[in-house]
């Protein structure tokens, strides 16, 4: 079992979070980071980009979430978060979410959480039908459309 990754660090983004009067009229600058479980049947045999996880649509669809409603907690948003990752196929995800200059003296405030894939085999895995298209994933974060594809051995 290969253990490759993705890693989209530091990405700086508005979002609706916090459970304070003056957090929900306005939005805030929060700092996000993933890391995630490439699929085993990676594009580094096939070179192709749907045997991987296209990084401009996660990227764009984690944009879309964080702006899309009012967030209390920023661990309901890193699970938002890990929930949307993993539906583009990943193994597992870290996700890091920061409030930026929240607290005095400190850079940000984050949250760390991992969640895994409830059944992957390794040779089939949920698609999203926007995961190769991160044009479409601005207009359709959320709604999820999934598809299983038919089982494809794992070749050399």
């Amino acid at each position: 079992m290969n253990d490759d990754r993705m890693i989209i660090e530091k990405l700086r983004m508005p979002a609706r979070v916090g459970v304070y009067p003056h957090e929900k009229d306005r939005t805030q600058t929060i700092c996000l980071s993933l890391e995630v479980g490439l699929p085993e049947q990676g594009s580094h045999v096939s070179d192709a980009l749907e045997d991987t996880i296209c990084y401009m649509a996660v990227t764009e669809a984690v944009r879309t979430l964080a702006l899309s409603r009012h967030f209390n907690l920023v661990e309901t948003l890193a699970e938002q978060v890990a929930q949307e990752v993993l539906g583009y196929g990943a193994r597992w995800v870290s996700v890091r979410v920061g409030k930026v200059g929240i607290v005095a003296g400190a850079q940000a405030v984050e949250i760390a959480i991992t969640r895994r894939a409830e059944c992957y085999d390794g040779f089939t895995r949920p698609v999203r039908k926007d995961a190769l298209s991160w044009h479409s994933a601005t207009s359709s974060a959320g709604s999820l459309s999934w598809t299983m594809p038919a089982p494809t051995p794992n070749l050399p």
